[in-house]
């Protein structure tokens, strides 16, 4: 009976999904709106009454708890609610950082639905794709270097704790990136996967406006330190605006593609086209160093694939005028409300080469906000602690960028070595900090998950914002050579679908765009745990296997494109 009511309720009107994988956008956006209003609810109440008070956590509970018995009872109802809940990044804090956001949240209730109610040995195999055997080799390769870590035994400020943390890590994004990829099997369930992840944009939009309009709280002066926004820089929902650039850059061209394929429907086109000049101006104002190289890449991949089409001519303008605000940004003055009012307002240092990352600085003056419900106030109410525990739960990165560990003299020798003398940025210190590290380790790295105990310039502890340099350093030559081959495989299934593809079919080479704009990203900034990009090796799997199903195994894609030329 229970069961039978319980599917009922699935099949309401409010979700209209069924077991085939179907889902209505009204559905999608209704997922959507309701994570979203719960979210804001959520850090509101959290500032008020503290992370880890009742109010806090029932109103996680009562938001979030019917989405995860959802994902629980029947996991294709949690591929979609995890795509839903990916830009909500900031969330209740999991020991150890073993999850990053709603999005893992949300993808563990689905793993485990899927094995509780789902699992059959026979379909498990069916899982099974020749291409898994890197994301096999990463573990092995991770695990490798955890065993061998020259700072086993050693008392850490970031443990070996971490480091299994960081594996579980992999292993969860891993399982949920199979089992959406098998869920993708035609082009309709396709759809509706981009889809929902445009559904999930719009609620990281919608965040950043609303961290835009806490911010912007006097003439001349931004909010020091508000709910969705760092000392200037916009962070949405994500808590670091490299995140949230990261994000806008794998979503962007997927509004790009429905933007070219509703060309011939003028509102639809002007829509797509409205909502990537919004991505495009929000990647602006994160200030990204990294989100900006990988704009540059999406808009030289876009003059490819486009080649100045006529009805793409007046959207091509505007992205060209578009590109330079970030120098802009960059340049705005960087102060606070107080120090505008003070007077000491001046022009910022170009912000891209300066020693210090303005995004994580302290405010030299408090800000005089006006009680914005998203803001901070000037002093923190009695038993919240200090400022930086008043923002929203940081991630991993964030929380070792404002802390100093307790290091090992031996290892305290290496972090007073890498910066003797240094007088480049920050994070240019941070690479060449990994780069001694792995010089050290060359096999198999100082260990998954611990550089940052031995990854210390100008008092900032952190990884070397850099996915390559980082996992050379914590995992070795062996470590980098995994993931260089699980990246190689992904691109060239894209590549392959792209040549296999209808002439017609622009979106294997707005995936591989993707796959470009991130990669050229991950040069600069750490990001290969984070959920939406294993989302999108889901994707680009799956594009890859249905248009070999599609046109045979032994299809010659260049020969198919000639004949489907001669016979037009």
């Amino acid at each position: 009976m229970i069961s039978a009511n319980f599917q009922k309720i699935l099949n309401s009107s409010f979700f209209k999904i069924d077991d085939d994988f179907e889902i209505s956008s009204y559905a999608i956006l209704n997922i959507c709106l309701w994570a979203g209003i719960w979210y804001v609810l959520w850090i509101w109440i959290r500032w008020h009454h503290g992370a880890s008070s009742f109010h806090a956590l029932a109103t996680v509970t009562i938001g979030f708890l019917p989405l995860a018995l959802l994902a629980l009872w029947n996991y294709k109802y949690g591929l979609l609610i995890t795509i839903a809940t990916t830009p909500l990044f900031i969330a209740p804090t999991i020991p150890h950082s073993f999850t990053q956001g709603f999005g893992d949240l949300e993808a563990a209730c689905t793993i485990t639905g899927y094995f509780l109610r789902s699992f059959q040995s026979r379909e498990w195999r069916s899982l099974w794709k020749n291409n898994y055997i890197w994301l096999l080799a990463i573990l092995v390769a991770a695990s490798i270097s955890l065993i061998n870590s020259p700072l086993q035994g050693k008392t850490l400020r970031y443990g070996i704790k971490y480091g299994v943390a960081e594996i579980f890590g992999y292993i969860l994004v891993m399982t949920f990136m199979v089992l959406l990829s098998h869920e993708i099997k035609n082009r309709e369930k396709l759809e509706t996967i981009l889809q929902s992840t445009l559904a999930s944009l719009i609620t990281a939009i919608a965040l950043a406006v609303a961290g835009i309009w806490a911010s912007a709280i006097c003439v001349g002066g931004y909010g020091a330190q508000t709910m969705l926004t760092s000392n200037g820089y916009l962070i949405a929902s994500f808590d670091n605006p490299n995140y949230f650039s990261n994000f806008l850059i794998y979503t962007l061209p997927i509004s790009l593609y429905f933007s070219i394929k509703f060309s011939e429907h003028k509102w639809k086109k002007t829509g797509y086209q409205a909502l990537a000049l919004m991505q495009i101006l929000l990647v602006q104002a994160t200030g990204s160093r990294s989100g900006l190289i990988g704009l540059v890449a999406i808009y030289i991949g876009w003059l490819i694939i486009t080649r100045l089409r006529p009805k793409t001519r007046i959207f091509t303008a505007m992205f060209t005028l578009c590109l330079p605000l970030t120098l802009l940004v960059w340049w705005l003055p960087a102060c606070t409300c107080g120090e505008a009012q003070a007077g000491i307002c001046v022009p910022a240092q170009f912000l891209p080469f300066n020693n210090s990352d303005r995004a994580f600085s302290a405010p030299s003056i408090p800000s005089t906000n006006r009680g914005s419900v998203f803001s901070l106030p000037v002093s923190p109410p009695a038993g919240h602690g200090s400022l930086s525990s008043l923002s929203v739960a940081p991630t991993a990165i964030h929380d070792r960028a404002l802390s100093t560990p307790s290091i090992p003299d031996e290892v305290e020798q290496l972090t007073t070595k890498s910066q003797k003398g240094l007088t480049s940025p920050v994070r240019l210190g941070l690479l060449l900090n990994a780069v001694k590290v792995w010089k050290q380790n060359p096999f198999t790295g100082v260990g998954v998950g611990l550089l940052p105990n031995i990854s210390t310039v100008d008092h900032q502890v952190n990884r070397a914002h850099s996915v390559f340099l980082t996992t050379l350093a914590e995992q070795g030559i062996l470590g980098l050579m995994t993931w260089l081959g699980w990246l190689c495989t992904i691109g060239l299934s894209l590549w392959r679908a792209r040549a296999s593809s209808n002439i017609t079919d622009s979106l294997p080479s707005f995936l591989l765009l993707t796959y470009v704009s991130a990669g050229t990203q991950a040069l600069f900034f750490d990001q290969n745990r984070v959920i939406w990009l294993w989302q999108f090796s889901a994707i680009a799997i799956a594009v890859y296997v249905m248009t070999q199903r599609e046109q045979g195994p032994h299809s010659n894609g260049m020969a198919r494109q000639v004949k489907q030329i001669l016979h037009a």
